[in-house]
């Protein structure tokens, strides 16, 4: 009756919500990488990350693997709580970051944003320390916490590399 109400008077009757309309909007975000290195340094590196991202580490336990976090609240979130679990593999360690809100139903992005912003941390070698050459050319060489320097070794060897 009141569909027929509304469409004699000339205003438009809009389609019935679909499933994917009604959707629910993921409160929480997890994903899974492997991050090259020791256990110990990888789990440090995790905490690190956390701390310089404004972050509170409100658990960090290496013999469970496990790392709780947490943000405070913001104009556009109530905060969010974070867990990693670390799992040592031979190639490195497996790590999994989830992020969800502490109170709401929509995360404005900012659950993907959290993640993204810790595995981006702990992907940057760290500063003033030999790893190896990205360019292939030498074994070794030196990044000075922001760029890859010059200095590069060989063999034990420290040269500057001409290119």
């Amino acid at each position: 009756m009141i569909a027929s109400l509304l469409g004699d008077h000339g205003i438009a009757e809009q389609a019935s919500p679909t499933p994917r309309d009604n959707a629910p909007v993921p409160a929480s975000t997890s994903e899974t990488r492997l991050v090259p290195g020791a256990y110990d340094g990888v789990f440090n590196a995790i905490c690190h990350a956390a701390a310089s991202s404004g972050m509170t580490v409100t658990l960090a336990d290496p013999a469970a693997g496990m790392i709780q976090m947490s943000t405070s609240m913001g104009l556009a979130t109530w905060g969010e709580n974070l867990t990693a679990h670390l799992r040592p593999l031979p190639t490195g360690v497996e790590v999994t970051l989830s992020s969800a809100l502490k109170f709401g139903l929509v995360d404005w992005g900012k659950n993907r944003q959290n993640i993204e912003t810790l595995f981006g941390i702990i992907a940057r070698p760290p500063a003033g320390a030999w790893h190896p050459d990205p360019s292939g050319r030498h074994e070794l060489r030196w990044w000075d916490g922001t760029r890859w320097t010059d200095t590069v070794s060989d063999r034990g060897q420290v040269s500057a590399d001409v290119q």
